[in-house]
């Protein structure tokens, strides 16, 4: 296993439990996005998390 396929591992098994901010303080990474780079989770895990939004009903996040 190379250096950058173990990071890929540790990187999208963290975030499947811990934020993003906490996940690039751990593997020491000062940018974010330099950390979702190895972000490898599949598209279908992404779609199963969009699947868990609950919408408000109609009206309910109208202001006054």
């Amino acid at each position: 296993m190379a250096p950058h396929d173990l990071g890929r591992y540790v990187v999208s098994t963290l975030l499947t439990t811990h934020d993003l901010a906490l996940v690039s303080r751990i593997v020491g990474h000062s940018d974010p996005v330099t950390t979702m780079g190895y972000d490898m989770r599949p598209a279908e895990q992404m779609r199963a998390a969009v699947a868990t939004i609950k919408l408000p009903e109609p009206g309910a996040l109208v202001r006054s």
